[in-house]
């Protein structure tokens, strides 16, 4: 196997190639490249929209059971740390492997470099990029002074004061500071930890929470595609060039027509329907914005603008990502399959009964499911179902429609 070609001269897609031979799924090494890129503007990099000038940083969490994969955000962490200035030294400032909220503070106040900006002017700022694989390692449990911290550096204000616990000075005061962070979490952790109001306030409905759920690929461990190792040098000249960018983006003249489109109209559908959702709903147009500002990042558009093309890319991230999301809240409940077999018996039996004992169609049996578990999940118990003999097949109709099976037929209990 080869790949077809060294270098797209596009990150996030060179990016995802690298990691070919990585058991993380797609999804998870696209938005690994995706806030990497993200963390690479820092606080150099804007998009303006009318008043507002928007920063591309993201608090991005891969969401998924044990052994899915999200180890690859410390392949992200380890390549942003070979990138260096020009005496040596690593340019970005990534954090540790555990950090406290203090730890934080203090990591954010110590990350503050000076940058030349065009014209010989120098400009100030902190800029810190959190990685870990296991939200844990950062929150071991809820605290919510840690995430009105994140929600405190989330928006980028010109100076943010952190009263500080035991340390000196006891405020500690962050000007031009930026926050990206990228960290996997189960969601265990998240149904055991995370309480209700963490989805009516500030850190659900800042956070792209991207949820897979497929086993984690099994390569042969000797498998080297060609090619691959090529793919770091470009990956990380990229990077030092992004590191280099200042100034504002502008928007094409298609791209802000589509953008104005779907800010307004039913471009913006399908909203994820998830009632744990709603406020992150209110922060899609944010997202969005500064997705369009990575992808043209991402491609290092010499004209810093927005095109057209960065416009549809970023809304193809954020619709991909928003699809999954309500499976992330029926993966927390936490079912067996034995527990959902079960369940979706005994609902068969209710409907055959109803109905004077005609067959139930697939399609109220996949609604059924789609309550209780993920998409991906729900034609995995179908097929366990008929498999298992909690089901079986109408042949006397054309198509998908079941009758219940004796429980007895399941053998003993």
């Amino acid at each position: 196997m080869s790949l077809s070609a060294i270098s797209s001269g596009d990150i996030i897609t060179d990016f995802v190639a690298w990691t070919e031979d990585d058991p993380s799924p797609e999804l998870y090494r696209r938005w690994s490249a995706i806030t990497m890129v993200a963390g690479a503007l820092e606080r150099r990099v804007w998009l303006r929209t009318g008043a507002y000038r928007t920063f591309p940083n993201l608090y991005t969490m891969l969401v998924g059971a044990p052994g899915v994969g999200k180890g690859i955000v410390n392949k992200t962490k380890n390549l942003m740390r070979k990138v260096q200035t020009r005496d040596g030294k690593p340019f970005f400032s990534i954090s540790f492997d555990t950090e406290t909220p203090q730890g934080l503070v203090d990591s954010l106040g110590e990350a503050e470099k000076t940058f030349e900006i065009p014209g010989g002017r120098k400009i100030t700022y902190s800029s810190y990029f959190l990685v870990a694989e296991e939200f844990g390692q950062i929150m071991p449990v809820f605290d919510m002074y840690f995430v009105s911290l994140l929600n405190g550096l989330y928006n980028n204000t010109p100076s943010y004061a952190a009263r500080t616990r035991h340390g000196k000075p006891p405020i500690h005061e962050i000007k031009w500071g930026v926050l990206n962070f990228l960290a996997g979490v189960q969601p265990a952790y998240i149904a055991s930890q995370f309480p209700e109001e963490t989805w009516t306030t500030g850190l659900g409905r800042r956070c792209m929470m991207i949820f897979d759920d497929t086993p984690m690929r099994y390569t042969n461990p000797f498998l080297e595609t060609e090619g691959i190792k090529e793919l770091e040098p470009p990956l990380l000249e990229s990077l030092s060039e992004l590191s280099t960018w200042y100034g504002q983006i502008e928007w094409g003249k298609e791209a802000m027509e589509a953008m104005i489109e779907w800010w307004h109209g039913k471009q913006a559908r399908p909203v994820p329907g998830h009632s744990k959702l709603t406020a992150y709903n209110r922060n899609r147009q944010m997202n969005l914005l500064k997705l369009c500002t990575v992808s043209m990042a991402s491609r290092k558009g010499e004209e810093f603008e927005i095109s057209l093309l960065d416009f549809s890319r970023a809304k193809s991230w954020l619709l991909e990502a928003e699809a999954l999301m309500p499976d992330i809240f029926r993966a927390m409940i936490g079912r067996s399959d034995y527990q959902v077999l079960e369940e979706l018996h005994i609902f068969l039996i209710a409907r055959w009964q109803s109905t004077g004992q005609q067959s139930v169609n697939r399609t109220i049996l996949m609604q059924f499911l789609a309550a209780m578990v993920p998409g991906n999940k729900a034609i995995e118990i179908m097929m366990q179902a008929e498999a298992a003999g909690y089901l079986r097949r109408d042949g006397s109709k054309p198509g998908d429609w079941y009758l219940p099976s004796p429980k007895i037929t399941r053998g003993p209990e």
